[in-house]
């Protein structure tokens, strides 16, 4: 009986320990989920989306795929990225495997800057590039894209709108007027790299870093066969400007001379041109197949074959411009046969002279004046940068 008591004596204080506990609980519970929520509004966050090219392209096209949405969806984000903290941009640009490396690299560099310049992103925006390994062929047209990736930390604003709108999850949900953010927002802060249709259990692909917004410099050196059969040593330098439009320029010097015999072959002078591609033939290089071109020209000449020939002789200078039209036949990876014509007026003066006795005697001056075939090549070309190369446009060699 006597325990019976005591047991009695201690029941309200136990009842008032449990109600400390509880309170306790309670406190713990409610910073718990305050601390969850704080860090959950300000997680980091990830953006993305992918722009489709065609075979062998670095063009974007808005109509393929679904880059049209796409596009709208990453001009939305930038338009609003103001109101972003941290702000990281990065852009990754991705070939198909087939074909030579070195081409695919150039490529996928070419697709990231072509993304790049589209939505004129500052200059130091980082660009990678990644080569897929082999997979199946009907996934390899998913693999011809450029990714926009941003990660950021939402503003205050998305802060405390999201804090009013908790008690409704649904209220936020693909509502951007709620947001600092498009819709399409992404949690996941690591770059996902792999192709939706890639086959599993292939091996991850080759990934190469770069500062630069730009592609290799490509540059074709060539010299005009034409002219090296007639004793005239020539030489010229291309740099392709996009891929479509080269800016050329050649010289040529033969200061070939026997004066007692009176046999001059002395020549010199240049074009500059710029030229437009029309198609890149059977390669995919930017050098190769069909153009057209607009050139100008200048030379001076001094020409005798013998004591007894009346020699020629520029006053000075003649000048040409004109229009032109090639064509440039891959032979090897690095190395094309190039045929052209140019068309155009040639104006200027030249003289006439004799010897008489010991001395070249000027006779008469003349004005030229000439519009047909003003230039001429067959000649070779050497092509020269990093990724520069002829890769074959066939099935096998598509990106």
């Amino acid at each position: 009986m006597k325990n019976s008591c005591k047991l009695y004596n201690y029941i309200p204080i136990l009842s008032n320990c449990r109600g400390v506990l509880s309170l306790v609980m309670l406190l713990i519970t409610s910073n718990l989920m305050g601390g969850a929520k704080s860090s959950s509004s300000n997680s980091e966050r990830v953006f993305s989306e992918k722009i489709h090219f065609s075979t062998a392209s670095s063009t974007i096209e808005r109509n393929l795929v679904n880059n049209s949405f796409s596009i709208d969806n990453i001009a939305r984000f930038l338009s609003e990225a103001d109101t972003l903290r941290e702000l990281s941009i990065e852009v990754i640009g991705s070939a198909s495997p087939e074909g030579n490396h070195t081409y695919n690299i150039s490529l996928a560099k070419k697709r990231a800057s072509a993304l790049c310049d589209y939505f004129r992103l500052p200059a130091n925006t980082g660009i990678k590039t990644v080569i897929h390994n082999p997979a199946s062929e009907s996934s390899w047209p998913q693999l011809r894209y450029a990714e926009f990736r941003a990660s950021f930390f939402p503003s205050k604003i998305s802060d405390d709108n999201a804090s009013v709108n908790d008690g409704d999850p649904d209220k936020n949900k693909n509502d951007i007027s709620h947001t600092d953010g498009p819709p399409t927002i992404s949690d996941d802060s690591s770059p996902n790299l792999q192709t939706d249709n890639k086959p599993e259990n292939t091996p991850p692909p080759t990934i190469s870093s770069s500062n630069s917004t730009r592609g290799p410099l490509h540059i074709i050196a060539g010299t005009n066969l034409l002219y090296d059969a007639a004793l005239i040593p020539n030489i010229g330098i291309g740099i392709c400007l996009n891929n479509r439009y080269t800016l050329w320029a050649d010289w040529m010097y033969a200061w070939w001379s026997n004066r007692d015999k009176r046999k001059y072959w002395r020549i010199y002078g240049g074009d500059i041109e710029v030229r437009i591609q029309l198609g890149h033939g059977r390669s995919e290089n930017p050098f190769s197949g069909h153009r057209i071109g607009a050139y100008a020209s200048i030379l001076t000449y001094d020409i005798q074959a013998g004591r007894s020939h009346t020699g020629i002789m520029g006053d000075k200078f003649n000048y040409a411009a004109g229009i032109s039209y090639g064509y440039s036949l891959p032979i090897s990876s690095r190395l094309n046969l190039d045929f052209s014509i140019g068309i155009g007026y040639m104006w200027g003066k030249y003289m006439k002279q004799h010897l008489v006795d010991t001395h070249d005697v000027w006779q008469s001056t003349h004005n030229r004046s000439w519009f047909g075939p003003t230039k001429a090549e067959i000649g070779l070309s050497w092509l020269i940068g990093d990724g520069n190369i002829n890769t074959k446009s066939t099935r096998g060699d598509r990106k």
